[in-house]
């Protein structure tokens, strides 16, 4: 009898890469607060990430506070051009459970920030930026430790509400789907000097 021929392995694999600048809009929701199937997304106009438990929010938020002493080198505001290669930019969502594995570097030959969390890696291009995603991290932490689980074990229900920014920046939560498909690119601000007419990430 022939050997049989091996079964073929197909991977198809995504990484992104998120390029910002300037003040960005960043909104924070909880859901259903209050142990299991609790959880809370950290949301700008192209990318939301939902945090299911403890561990997620904590490397989430440990990713971007460990380096806020890098980010004292980077210029206040730094204008970006970005290539309108297509009518609208793509959206993502990323559901986070447990930890990942993350990594934060000051690139001096660029004066950015680099931090890479799993697959996904935000460029920070000045302080603007990264000062307004920090703080919302630090708002998600702050709430996400009174009600996350430590892992999830059962289903959320429908109880959504804002935390952050206490100013709505857009109208409901309702049209955060619609926003992550349908913003002009979200990882720059080509306006330069504060948010762009749609806010950034």
């Amino acid at each position: 009898m022939s050997p049989r021929t091996p079964r073929r392995s197909h991977v198809q694999t995504v990484a992104v890469t998120i390029v910002a600048s300037g003040m960005q809009a960043v909104s924070v929701y909880t859901q259903s607060p209050g142990g299991a199937g609790s959880y809370i997304s950290v949301v700008t106009p192209n990318v939301m990430v939902t945090l299911h438990d403890q561990q997620a929010l904590r490397t989430y938020a440990n990713a971007w506070t460990d380096m806020r002493t890098a980010a004292l080198h980077l210029p206040k505001h730094r204008v970006l051009t970005v290539e309108h290669s297509a009518r609208r930019m793509p959206g993502l969502v990323i559901a986070a459970h447990g930890k990942d594995k993350t990594a934060g570097i000051h690139r001096v030959a660029r004066n950015d920030i680099a931090i890479r969390i799993g697959y996904v890696t935000w460029i920070l291009a000045d302080n603007l930026a990264f000062r307004s995603m920090t703080e919302a991290w630090e708002h998600a932490q702050t709430a996400g430790e009174r009600f996350l689980p430590v892992s999830v074990t059962d289903n959320a229900d429908t109880n959504r509400r804002r935390i952050f920014p206490t100013t709505p920046l857009h109208n409901a939560p309702a049209a955060m789907t619609r926003r992550l498909g349908a913003a002009r690119p979200a990882a720059t601000n080509p306006t330069g000097g504060g948010a762009p007419d749609e806010p950034s990430t």
